[in-house]
C-alpha cells in the first residue's frame, strides 16, 4: 500500500482542505511542524516518513488565480529521489511548464470536464498523466463519462471523493469499490477521509493500490511508529 502525503497550497501557504470548499481553507495547523509553508510541510513530511511519493495541489493554479510552480519546481530539485503527483489545473498541463521534469507526473482531474476528444489528445501527449475522478461536495462524480469508461483510464486513477477530505468521516468504500468494479488495468488510489491505519488497512483489503490522505499525519492520528509498522518496519 502506497501511502501519500498530501499538500494543498492556496496563496503562498498549506491549508487545511475540508470538504471542497476551497474558500474557507485555512493554513494547516500540525503536529508536524510549526509553519504553513511548502518547504516546511514537506520537510516535516519527509522527517517523518520515507515517503516515496508527495502529492501536491496547486489550489491558486487550478482555480485560475496564479500559481506555485518555481516553488515546486525547486522543492522536486531538493527530493529528486521522491516523485511529485501535481495537480495544477488544465491549462498547467497544455503549457508544459513541467515537461522534462522527472520527478513531477502531472494530474488531470474529471472537475476540469475536458471533451473526450481533448481528454484523449491530452493522455497521447502525456502517457504518464494521472486521471483524478473526482466526487464533488455533494458526493456527486464530476464528468459522469469517464467515471464509467474504465476503458479510458490511465495506468494511475485517484479516487477524490472531495466531500470526505478533511472530514474525518472515514474512507468512501462504496465508490471505492464501484471504481474497483469497473476497472480493468488501473491502480487506483483512494483521497478523502482517512482518520487512522485502521482506514487504510481497509482500503488494502478491497484492492486499493494507495491512499491519499494529510489531516490523519497532522493530527498526529496516524504516528511515525504506525508507519514504520505498516511497512514491516522496526520503531
Amino acid at each position: 500500500m502506497l501511502i501519500i502525503p498530501v499538500i494543498d497550497l492556496l496563496d503562498n501557504r498549506v491549508v487545511h482542505a475540508k470538504g471542497g470548499l476551497r474558500r474557507a481553507y485555512r493554513p494547516v495547523q500540525s503536529v508536524l511542524t510549526g509553519q504553513a509553508t511548502l518547504n516546511a510541510v514537506a520537510h516535516a513530511y519527509c522527517r517523518l516518513f520515507s515517503f516515496a511519493t508527495l502529492y501536491i495541489a496547486d489550489l491558486n493554479a487550478i482555480q485560475h488565480k496564479g500559481d506555485h510552480a518555481r516553488q515546486i519546481l525547486a522543492l522536486a530539485g531538493q527530493y529528486p529521489e521522491r516523485e511529485f503527483w501535481l495537480d495544477a489545473g488544465l491549462e498547467m498541463i497544455k503549457t508544459g511548464r513541467f515537461n522534462g521534469v522527472k520527478n513531477i507526473r502531472l494530474i488531470l482531474g474529471t472537475e476540469n470536464r475536458v471533451s473526450g476528444q481533448e481528454y484523449k489528445r491530452l493522455l497521447s501527449a502525456y502517457p504518464a498523466l494521472i486521471l483524478s475522478l473526482d466526487f464533488n461536495r455533494a458526493g456527486q462524480p464530476e464528468d459522469r463519462g469517464l467515471h464509467v469508461n474504465a476503458s479510458l483510464w490511465p495506468e494511475r486513477v485517484i479516487v477524490m471523493t472531495l466531500n470526505r477530505v478533511g472530514a474525518d468521516s472515514g474512507v468512501a468504500t462504496t465508490e471505492i469499490r464501484q471504481i474497483l468494479k469497473r476497472n480493468r488495468h488501473s491502480l487506483v488510489y483512494a483521497a478523502g477521509g482517512v482518520r487512522d491505519i485502521e482506514d487504510i488497512k481497509q482500503l488494502g483489503l478491497i484492492g486499493a493500490e494507495g491512499v491519499l490522505l494529510a489531516s490523519a499525519l497532522h493530527n498526529g492520528a496516524i504516528t511515525r511508529r504506525a508507519l514504520l509498522e505498516m511497512a514491516g518496519r522496526k520503531a
